[in-house]
């Protein structure tokens, strides 16, 4: 027996030896069933004698004219078990149903798997507005704080009372001011009267009366310090 075939053999031995688990093989004549004399010690597991090596053989033999053919497609079932995590214990009709319901659970899950991509965008999307808008009420509260903060100094009572004595101090600055340009104005209005003479009845000096009267009054001033 060749190489791959012996390899072949070990393996169709192998799956068979799995099914014989349950099957017991008796090592005495039958007669001895007849005598009433047999007990459970004259009975072995299958699958720890040369059965299963036998079946293997008697199968590769009974193909050894597609010896190739067949290996070839007994891989191909080894193969297909494997990948779909067949435990070897399918018949073929129960292999077949049971690749047909995980081609419709892979379906079923890739069906699954394009609404959850779609929940996941809609997820981002909505992620994405309330970052925008905790970011905006963010900025609405810090701005909310400092109103806050700021209407609270200008209620300090002792903000309230500086403010208060600067606009008394600025309320008098604005009275000495008044008084001063109404004096300021008199005095302009004397010294027109003395250079031009009293204005006609029901009327005032003009600018320009008051201004040479001021120029007039200082040139005898300065005159009159010249001759001291």
């Amino acid at each position: 027996m060749g190489d791959e075939k012996k390899l072949y053999a070990e393996r169709i031995a192998e799956i068979v030896r799995e099914h014989l688990t349950d099957i017991y093989c008796c090592n005495r004549e039958w007669s001895g069933w007849q005598a009433g004399t047999m007990t459970e010690g004259d009975f072995t597991p299958a699958g720890e004698i040369e059965m299963a090596d036998e079946i293997a053989l008697a199968i590769l033999n009974s193909s050894s004219n597609n010896f190739d053919e067949e290996m070839a497609c007994i891989k191909l079932l080894a193969d297909i078990r494997q990948a779909c995590g067949d435990d070897g214990k399918r018949m073929q009709g129960e292999l077949v149903e049971y690749i047909a319901e995980l081609y419709r659970k892979a379906e079923r899950v890739e069906h699954l798997q394009v609404r959850v991509n779609g929940f996941e965008d809609t997820l981002k999307r909505q992620a994405n507005a309330a970052k925008s808008g905790m970011d905006a009420a963010k900025k609405a509260a810090s701005q909310s704080e400092k109103n806050a903060k700021r209407l609270l100094a200008e209620s300090n009572p002792a903000s309230l009372e500086s403010e208060r004595a600067m606009n008394e101090e600025l309320t008098h600055e604005i009275d000495m001011l008044q008084d001063s340009l109404i004096w300021q104005g008199k005095m302009l209005a004397a010294i027109a009267n003395v250079i031009k003479g009293p204005p006609e009845e029901g009327s005032l000096h003009s600018t320009h009366d008051v201004v040479e009267g001021v120029e007039r009054l200082q040139a005898r001033v300065q005159l009159e310090q010249e001759q001291n």
